[in-house]
């Protein structure tokens, strides 16, 4: 038996050593969605729009100039106005300090892209952007105590990329006033989650 176990241990010795190591990893990734990546990739670098939201090749820096942040998958743990504990992960976001503005940038897959607009009221979307920009405005005022956020020009795009053949990408931009309908639909439940959390 011992003998049987360990030409069993060297035959799978690859498998066993993937099996240890594999909580050290997110996932892995298959063929089709490695597929997916790189069809959506290319599709992005195609989208004049999408390539400039998404690809900073004039800065081959990242968040390390006076002058300019850029940064992906940038959290920010923040505090609103009622002591909620928030955080935020935002797909990313551009800082520029030299012509005062800001883009918040949000990447989406949908299997739906002919549709994404009415996705996007359906599931709610706006709220996620107006809760994004309430982190932004707190990290300018606790983090970059020297820069007025009311100054800055500011951005919101969307950047939804099909998760059907033939890939496909959209750039909507989120105007003000989607903005605003987020944050006066979100405020009340801020308040709400608070006196939940004071009242236990």
């Amino acid at each position: 038996v011992l003998e049987k176990a360990e030409q069993l241990a060297k035959t799978y010795d690859s498998y066993i050593k993937y099996i240890k190591l594999s909580p050290m990893y997110i996932s892995i990734l298959s063929n089709s969605m490695q597929n997916l990546l790189n069809e959506s990739r290319k599709a992005l670098l195609e989208h004049e729009k999408g390539k400039e939201l998404m690809y900073n090749e004039q800065h081959s820096t990242f968040g390390n100039t006076d002058n300019l942040f850029i940064a992906n998958e940038f959290e920010i743990y923040w505090t609103d106005v009622t002591g909620l504990e928030c955080k935020s992960m935002i797909d990313r976001i551009i800082i520029d300090h030299e012509n005062k503005k800001v883009v918040l940038i949000d990447l989406k897959t949908t299997s739906h892209l002919p549709d994404f607009k009415d996705k996007f009221t359906e599931y709610k979307y706006y709220r996620q952007m107006s809760f994004y920009w309430m982190a932004i405005q707190w990290y300018f005022k606790n983090t970059l105590k020297d820069k007025r956020f009311d100054e800055y020009v500011k951005e919101t795009y969307v950047v939804a990329i099909s998760t059907k053949d033939p890939t496909e990408v959209k750039v909507f931009e989120i105007t003000e006033r989607t903005l605003v309908n987020g944050l006066v639909e979100i405020i009340p439940l801020f308040e709400l989650l608070s006196w939940h959390f004071k009242e236990d």
